[in-house]
């Protein structure tokens, strides 16, 4: 596993709460005690990147999170200005349902 990975993964707790439950009930509790968001449970892109592929009719995970709205425009004064966080939809995929490339 290389460090970049692991320093990619910024998920909340309620997050790998509930993405582990949907692992238990998809795969059983033997696998959601396995789940580590770090090592196993991916996006598409970042499986594809490690040389893997989705399965074949294999439905992700899917998780919502938020992400940080870096500047808006005031439409009042018409300047830049840091917003908030908007909501962002993960699918993920366990490693039950990737193969290699």
């Amino acid at each position: 596993m290389t460090t970049s990975t692991q320093e990619r993964y910024k998920g909340s707790v309620t997050n790998r709460i509930k993405t582990k439950q949907a692992i238990a009930e998809k795969f059983g509790e033997f696998h959601a005690d396995k789940y580590d968001p770090k090592e196993n449970c991916f996006t598409e892109k970042m499986w594809k990147t490690k040389g893997f592929k989705v399965k074949a009719d294999e439905q992700p995970i899917v998780t919502i999170t938020t992400m940080k709205t870096f500047f808006q425009k005031d439409e009042v004064t018409g300047q830049y200005r840091p917003s908030g966080r908007r909501p962002a939809v993960a699918k993920l995929y366990y490693v039950l349902q990737v193969e290699p490339a």
